[in-house]
């Protein structure tokens, strides 16, 4: 009775992985990626040159609701009370990013955009799809390959306003390859409550990758005070308009706040808190050296660079708003990581070099040889299989 129980769930177990497989390496083509190319150039792109500091607004795209009676662990999250909640922190943007459900529910007051969590595999390989007409519902239930996580990427990419890559350090979700490679998505989610992913990032900008960071609380239940109002995305818009929103988000005209969160905090203390915001007031080139200037004095801040080595790391105490990095003629790019005073972390999108033209991330383009390659590969390997088990059953049978 054990062996029968043993052999049946081997059976399923081996037809999850053979269909996993063959959704890997029939419906998904193989691409070839663009090369990798460090960001070059004589100019400095800098995506804050000119801002209005009067003009920022605070948002977040990740916040899940109550769905499916709770199986996606929203825990007691209405719609209503989310952007009841947010409201009291002053949010000027609240979406709700359901798992595979696009979530219409507006306020009036707010930009309203439609939004969904894609992706339902174990490994956590997840996008958040804007303003998408329908939710797309393919996905791969195990492991994905560079291949799939693109054809993935671009079928999302098809209809929607933007595209992100959430988490990729979760579970190992994308890695350093992936990260290097990978094209047709607008922002990466480098920051959550779940994971910091700062390395997919740099892995993305070394490979001369203008893409820019977007920064969410993942939030699954309003009842903890960790889990809501910590980290969100800051834009620069005069007005909270979804176009503007958009806009800000694909040029880099924002930058990522982690917010201290004091153990045990009610809602009314954070309330409270909210009202003190970390503000960057200028990010601007003083010939070869880049200033920045905020709100609150500067702790500390670190520099990071090509490969994301560590450029510089300056510790003020206090005693200055403003810090800066004199750029070298070997740096391809910058970005800065800044803990304030009152205890925030800021996370600014990277300054990068060009020449003529600002770069773009490229498109990976289908290989139809590798694809008919694989393909046929994986038919012979499965007609193999095929033939060994019917034969080795034949014989079983024949004994019995």
């Amino acid at each position: 009775m054990i062996r029968r129980i043993i052999r049946t769930l081997g059976f399923i177990i081996a037809l999850i992985i053979g269909f996993n497989l063959f959704l890997t390496f029939v419906c998904a083509p193989v691409y070839n990626f663009p090369e990798a190319k460090p960001f070059s150039g004589s100019n400095w792109h800098n995506p804050y040159e000119g801002l209005n500091p009067d003009h920022w607004k605070i948002g977040n795209f990740q916040i899940q609701s109550r769905l499916f009676g709770g199986v996606t662990n929203g825990r007691n999250n209405s719609s209503s009370r989310i952007f009841d909640m947010y409201g009291d922190l002053g949010y000027d943007v609240i979406t709700i990013s359901d798992y595979m459900t696009i979530n219409t529910y507006c306020e009036d007051d707010y930009a309203c955009i439609p939004m969904y969590e894609h992706g339902y595999g174990v490994q956590k390989t997840h996008q958040l799809v804007f303003d998408a007409p329908k939710v797309k519902y393919w996905d791969y239930p195990l492991f994905q390959t560079t291949n799939t996580k693109q054809f993935i990427l671009n079928m999302l990419g098809e209809d929607a306003a933007m595209t992100a890559i959430a988490h990729p350090k979760l579970r190992l979700a994308y890695t350093k390859s992936d990260m290097e490679k990978l094209s047709g998505y607008d922002l990466i989610e480098s920051a959550s409550n779940f994971t910091l992913s700062m390395q997919h990032w740099d892995y993305a900008l070394s490979a001369g990758k203008p893409v820019y960071i977007i920064s969410n609380d993942d939030a699954h239940n309003l009842d903890e005070p960790f889990d809501y109002g910590r980290m969100y995305t800051v834009m620069n818009c005069e007005e909270a308009t979804k176009e503007c929103v958009f806009s800000s988000l694909k040029s880099g005209h924002s930058y990522g706040v982690r917010k201290r969160t004091p153990s045990g905090e009610t809602h009314a203390l954070k309330v409270e808190r909210f009202k003190d915001l970390s503000v960057v007031n200028h990010v601007k080139f003083i010939g070869d050296s880049l200033n920045i200037n905020f709100s609150h004095p500067v702790l500390f801040v670190t520099f990071y660079g090509q490969g994301g080595d560590t450029l510089k790391y300056i510790h003020h105490g206090e005693r200055t708003s403003t810090v800066g990095y004199t750029t070298r003629p070997q740096d391809t790019y910058v970005r800065a990581e800044i803990y304030l005073a009152n205890g925030d972390w800021v996370y600014l999108n990277p300054v990068f070099r060009y020449e003529d033209q600002l770069p773009t991330m490229g498109n990976a383009e289908i290989s139809w040889p590798k694809t008919f390659l694989y393909r046929g590969a994986f038919f012979i390997a499965f007609a193999l299989v095929a033939n060994y088990y019917f034969k080795r059953r034949k014989r079983q049978l024949a004994h019995e």
